[in-house]
């Protein structure tokens, strides 16, 4: 994708702040490739989310370990930090937030970042419920 069709498609995405927000797949081979990353834009902050792997998938359950040791004042900040910014983060590069920036992001911001996570990395965000369906 040309930087001038990359800066089109960002400039549809202005919030009401008027920051650009949005998300890019970029292919990092070949267009057939369904490994590719998904670029996304925040205002400022570019991150790359990738299919998750192993190591991924380990360094996911090393933020989750680190998030139990240091459990948050509410029941809401606890669950977003697990389920949601630890697998986030784990299969992100860049610019990638804190979890104090995470928890400071706007709804619009973290469900453009969440999207992508989720497309790339489906199985990582399957309820409990669901894998108990499985194993049945």
């Amino acid at each position: 994708m040309s930087k001038k069709r990359l800066t089109k498609n960002l400039a549809e995405n202005k919030d009401a702040s008027g920051e650009t927000s949005g998300a890019i797949d970029v292919k990092l081979h070949n267009n057939a490739d369904p490994t590719s990353a998904s670029l996304v834009v925040i205002g400022e902050r570019k991150i790359t989310v990738h299919v998750g792997t192993f190591v991924t998938a380990l360094r996911r359950e090393v933020i989750r370990r680190e998030i139990e040791k240091r459990p948050s004042e509410s029941i809401e900040e606890q669950v977003a930090r697990y389920n949601f910014y630890a697998p986030m983060a784990a299969c992100s590069t860049g610019d990638v937030p804190t979890e104090t920036e995470f928890l400071n992001m706007s709804e619009q911001d973290v469900d453009v970042w969440y999207q992508q996570v989720l497309k790339k990395n489906p199985l990582w965000f399957e309820s409990q419920e669901s894998e108990e369906k499985k194993s049945s």
